[in-house]
């Protein structure tokens, strides 16, 4: 039989499966347009954060647990965005990872901390240290050096009075969580991505906070 001819008698004997079959292609065509539609202005929102690097404040409060939280926005890129916007100054950061230039696809999210130590302490100076010569063996040698020490920082400095010079051992401990979570306005609403840090070290102060994640399909 002509295929043409099959397909008018399949139709003319099947009406309604035939109905139904165009509705579910309409409704697929419609649907991946939409989807198209939503990509498209996804890209467009992203590239437009991007460029004005619209992050918001950083803000800082303290939890019931008593840590100094601090809060920034997180930013949702997909492939395409983070391939085609590699330049721009916040993904700059990511050029120092050698591996990612063949594993951008693979990476699933990316952080930039910027922080600071903010100490105040006042080290005694004493004039005799001991010099260990062998396991149980000290020497007391006659020089200043001011000590300090806490939970956190270890501070030696050797004051030189004949050279003018201070020779310094200092060691911070620079302990840093970092959580992030989404949560949304409403219930079907879109996500929106939020980043955590918290130092047990409390002279430990974040400046800027600058995370991503990869959006997925």
């Amino acid at each position: 039989m002509n295929p043409l001819l099959w397909v008018i008698d399949f139709v003319r004997r099947n009406p309604a499966k035939v109905i139904f079959a165009l509705l579910l292609l309409m409704s697929w065509l419609w649907w991946k347009q939409l989807q198209r539609n939503s990509n498209l202005k996804e890209g467009y929102e992203q590239m437009t954060v991007l460029a004005n690097d619209a992050r918001g404040d950083l803000q800082h409060y303290k939890n019931k647990l008593d840590y100094q939280v601090s809060l920034a926005e997180t930013l949702e890129l997909d492939y395409k965005t983070l391939r085609n916007a590699k330049e721009n100054q916040r993904l700059q950061f990511l050029h120092k990872f050698n591996e990612l230039k063949k594993k951008l696809r693979r990476m699933e999210s990316a952080a930039e901390l910027d922080a600071q130590l903010d100490q105040f302490f006042a080290a005694p100076i004493t004039d005799t240290v001991k010099i260990l010569l062998m396991d149980t063996v000290f020497m007391p040698v006659q020089k200043k050096i001011a000590l300090y020490h806490d939970d956190y920082t270890r501070f030696a400095a050797i004051i030189n009075d004949s050279t003018g010079m201070v020779e310094v051992d200092y060691t911070a401990q620079v302990p840093i969580d970092l959580v992030i979570y989404w949560d949304r306005k409403w219930f079907l609403g879109k996500k929106h991505f939020q980043t955590e840090v918290i130092s047990e070290n409390p002279n430990i102060v974040f400046k800027d906070i600058n995370t991503i994640i990869k959006k997925r399909r």
